[in-house]
């Protein structure tokens, strides 16, 4: 076959040329980018709708527990701490939870800490066994329950961009619808109460 004029295949090979920066581009957006700022109203932003309702406290909301100015121990990044409580009807408690929300400079760094957060998540190797990865929340997240006497706890974390979240709620043993045997609904509250706080956090 005939060979191409040099200009035509001088194109062809600069058309090839953008198109691989664009995809690098791209692709280094995507983990040096950040999506999320910090911001003050977190607490009124977390949709605990999915939690509520698992609990048989529709309508629950958090409460901010540090200030705006708080920083994560561990990388010294902005992060804000909200926390809400649920009460049996004489007045007992029956759940306590939190959610957090620490924001890094991208989304590189975020994986990071994402990673160092999972591996903390179960405080001792006995525990491991409560700690599993969890798909089609975020860009990576991570559950974990253990039946911490005298709480059974329950935990979902997903990183998202530049921004974690971690939500944990603690139960008393024996509450018929939180059991450490039957994870899927608690998990199935948590994860859909993350999900629905994402888009309102941009």
């Amino acid at each position: 076959m005939p060979r191409p004029p040099r200009r035509t295949a001088s194109w062809l090979a600069l058309a090839l040329v953008g198109v691989a920066g664009i995809v690098a581009a791209v692709g280094v957006g995507s983990v040096f980018g950040a999506r999320y700022a910090v911001r003050a109203d977190v607490c009124s932003a977390i949709d605990l709708g999915p939690v509520g309702t698992a609990l048989g406290r529709p309508g629950l909301t958090a409460v901010a527990a540090n200030s705006p100015d708080a920083e994560d121990p561990a990388s010294g990044r902005p992060e804000l701490l909200c926390r809400f409580t649920v009460t049996q009807p004489d007045g007992s408690p029956r759940a306590i939870g939190a959610v957090s929300a620490t924001w890094y400079d991208n989304a590189f760094m975020g994986r990071y800490f994402f990673q160092t957060r999972r591996e903390q998540a179960a405080r001792s190797i006995y525990q491991r066994s409560g700690l599993a990865d969890l798909t089609g929340l975020g860009d990576l997240a991570f559950t974990y329950h253990g039946d911490d006497a005298p709480l059974v706890r329950f935990r979902v974390a997903t990183l998202d961009s530049n921004l974690l979240l971690d939500l944990q709620v603690a139960v008393r043993p024996g509450d018929p619808a939180w059991q450490a045997a039957q994870v899927g609904p608690p998990f199935a509250a948590l994860t859909d109460s993350l999900r629905a706080s994402l888009p309102r956090l941009r």
